[in-house]
């Protein structure tokens, strides 16, 4: 097809780095003459789902077309869904299977789902040169947090007006009948 072919990602028998090897067929007139190849290591690819700062709750992971984990940010946390390694494809998480067709279909987007019991905000992208997805996972709470606090600081700020309106009210309500008094006098006295 003229296309570039990845394998899967395989440990390097030498130097134990994530690899990949890559070809493309090379065709002359219709006719395969090679395959040009080489190898890749992943390791910035690797590094880069380590290091990357999500908050306090948030996971990152790179999935491969047919829903296996390649690379996690929490790589020894057997805990969560999302190690080296794990098939995504669940027979009694449907959350997971979600994503696993999310991969599979190279699908991007984001949705709210329940994962070990807390609801989390899961974001995908597709990778399209290997045909892998990016994965973003982090808690609701902490999505929402900057929101709730938000409407806080808003009803604070509605209580503080809503108190010094008050305030002005009762300031011009004691005055308005002294002013008039005054007003009333002022206008005997001219008369």
């Amino acid at each position: 097809t003229g296309e570039l072919f990845l394998t899967e990602v395989v440990e390097d028998l030498h130097t134990k780095r994530p690899t990949v090897m890559c070809g493309v067929p090379i065709y002359s007139d219709g006719v395969l003459k090679g395959v040009a190849g080489a190898g890749m290591y992943l390791d910035n690819v690797e590094a880069l789902v380590e290091d990357m700062d999500l908050g306090e709750s948030g996971q990152a992971c790179i999935v491969n077309q047919v829903g296996q984990v390649l690379f996690a940010s929490d790589q020894d946390d057997m805990r969560t869904p999302f190690y080296p390694g794990r098939d995504l494809h669940s027979r009694v998480d449907e959350a997971l299977n979600t994503l696993a067709m999310m991969a599979e279909n190279h699908e991007s987007g984001v949705m709210l789902l329940e994962l070990n019991g807390i609801s989390k905000y899961v974001a995908c992208s597709p990778m399209t040169t290997t045909g892998w997805s990016v994965f973003v996972i982090l808690s609701q709470e902490e999505v929402d947090a900057p929101t709730v606090q938000l409407q806080k600081d808003l009803d604070r700020i509605s209580k503080e007006a809503a108190a010094e309106a008050a305030r002005h009210v009762k300031t011009t309500t004691i005055l308005l009948p002294a002013l008039l008094l005054a007003a009333s006098c002022t206008q005997e006295k001219k008369s």
